[in-house]
């Protein structure tokens, strides 16, 4: 079975959460559509880099947060509102088949929002934990790395697939910046129930 070995079981999770839709994959979708594959290989770089900066302290003082795990989570979650919301609004205004259409999703735009994006508290208190050592450590970043890599493809492929059909690419952005504003709302809920707990 899957579960019996941990790196199949850690492959299995990271790949779910890495390919489930988000503001992150919005934004490639977004990209894959307006820009040309060769131009969005920086954008994954720069969501890996993103992912290892939110992930590793998270992980590392794990145990040392304790109590201050929920309210660090809410200010992550505070922050990542605050960029899906510029974010959604520049895709929004993007003109139509615009000469800057190729600077639709830049590196700036995908970094931040991959580095204040909520999986990265699953992947630091979820899925990379227990790390049982160096090797162990080595194995998951390796996997992680190919992961996001392929998960990252998949969706900017998606976005040219769908521009190269009979979908403009600036409705490809309006789109996401409509999927962006749901994560927003979800967001703004989980921010004030994580509020109403630390109140209590």
């Amino acid at each position: 079975m899957i579960t019996s070995n941990p790196y199949l079981a850690f492959a299995g999770a990271a790949t779910l959460l890495l390919i489930v839709p988000g503001p992150t994959n919005a934004l490639l979708l977004a990209a894959g559509a307006a820009q040309s594959i060769r131009q969005c290989l920086p954008l994954i770089a720069a969501e890996f880099v993103a992912y290892g900066l939110a992930i590793t302290p998270l992980l590392v003082f794990h145990e040392a947060l304790g109590a201050w795990r929920a309210v660090g989570g809410a200010v992550l979650k505070s922050l990542a509102l605050a960029i899906i919301l510029m974010i959604a609004l520049r895709l929004w205004r993007a003109r139509p088949d615009g000469i800057d259409q190729p600077q639709l999703v830049r590196m700036q735009s995908v970094f931040w929002m991959t580095l204040f994006n909520p999986k990265a508290l699953i992947f630091a208190f979820a899925l990379f934990p227990p790390v049982t050592g160096v090797e162990d450590l080595s194995i998951k970043v390796a996997l992680f790395a190919v992961l996001t890599v392929l998960a990252g493809m998949t969706w900017v492929v998606a976005g040219a697939i769908l521009s190269a059909g009979s979908i403009r690419s600036d409705r490809i952005g309006k789109a996401a910046a409509i999927i962006l504003c749901f994560f927003a709302i979800y967001l703004t809920v989980s921010v004030v129930a994580d509020a109403g707990v630390m109140l209590r």
